[in-house]
């Protein structure tokens, strides 16, 4: 595999990170990391690709953008903004792509990034729904079951169900 792209990004490494970080601070949720948790998020990103250029495997970056999701999922991050994560770096890269290796490498492996994030994205949200059909479910069962009358109401005083 072509060196010259990997030696690039490691070369102008906290440039590139600057950059990274200017745009991810626009992406909701982002802006309320740490500026350190953020900023070794994005520098990891951009030495995993160049790792990658170097073995020409993307196995890494892969792996680790799915260590990362469960660790900003478990943080209540909403799972979309993971896929920024993934398109800014791509962004990022692109114009430094020089030759058809090069680009072939960075097409394939921010395409596999972003397929593995929508992956995560999407289980995510299955899970999200599978928690919130259950969560109707039992409270279907108390409305049904129970003898009395009660009803629920919102934040502002409105009533949801009797």
């Amino acid at each position: 595999m072509d060196q010259r792209l990997a030696a690039h990004i490691r070369q102008n490494l906290f440039d590139l990170v600057d950059q990274y970080d200017a745009q991810l601070r626009a992406v909701p949720g982002h802006a309320r990391m740490s500026e350190m948790a953020r900023r070794d998020l994005e520098q990891r990103v951009l030495t995993l690709m160049a790792e990658g250029l170097e073995k020409n495997s993307d196995r890494l970056l892969i792996d680790y953008i799915h260590e990362r999701a469960k660790q900003v999922l478990a943080q209540g991050f909403e799972p979309e903004w993971l896929q920024r994560v993934v398109t800014i770096a791509q962004d990022i890269i692109t114009p430094l792509v020089r030759t058809l290796e090069e680009s072939s490498f960075v097409w394939q492996a921010m395409s596999r990034a972003q397929a593995a994030t929508w992956e995560i994205v999407s289980q995510e949200w299955q899970r999200i729904e599978a928690t919130l059909r259950d969560s109707e479910a039992r409270y279907q069962i108390i409305f049904d079951s129970t003898p009395i009358m009660f009803w629920l109401k919102d934040t502002q005083n409105r009533t949801l169900r009797i």
